[in-house]
């Protein structure tokens, strides 16, 4: 017996061999069946990337310590709080920055 679309997308979603970018066009299927046009909205943004008007989710946003490497090796990159703070973050999720 054959599944159903929310079946597949269960079943492979435990597969590690079925990449992410299959399940989320399938979810977008399902979704389009549904009438979900939120989910189809995020299941586009996820894989065509999030435009500059686009609030980006958390688990998109990445944060680290900028460093510069010189002759002396890394060191850290310092200035005004407000600056460091905003180079620290990367929205993955932005197609400019991908």
């Amino acid at each position: 017996m054959a599944l159903g679309i929310i079946e597949q997308i269960q079943k492979e979603a435990l597969d590690r061999s079925v990449p992410v970018s299959t399940l989320l066009r399938k979810v977008k299927l399902a979704a389009a069946k549904l009438n979900l046009k939120s989910v189809e909205d995020w299941v586009d943004k996820e894989l065509k990337g999030y435009s500059g008007d686009d609030e980006v989710p958390k688990y998109r946003k990445v944060r680290g310590k900028p460093m510069a490497r010189s002759r002396w090796g890394w060191q850290p990159i310092t200035g005004p709080p407000k600056w460091v703070e905003t180079i620290s973050v990367v929205q993955w999720g932005n197609p400019s920055l991908v």
